[in-house]
């Protein structure tokens, strides 16, 4: 199934830094992520890797 979805907030597209939303399978609990594009890809890829290591 799907793990996760990354919304973009439009309102920052083109700056140096960035805000996103993680919203898990079920939607509770989501997630902002601010900072800089390789922070939030960071974190995008941490989230990621605790999924796939759970064996889900």
């Amino acid at each position: 199934g799907l793990a996760f979805v990354v919304a973009n907030d439009a309102s920052v597209m083109g700056d140096d830094e960035t805000r996103v939303l993680l919203v898990a399978e079920g939607g509770t609990d989501p997630e902002e992520v601010t900072g800089s594009k390789d922070a939030v890809a960071g974190r995008i890829a941490d989230r990621l890797a605790e999924r796939l290591g759970r064996g889900d």
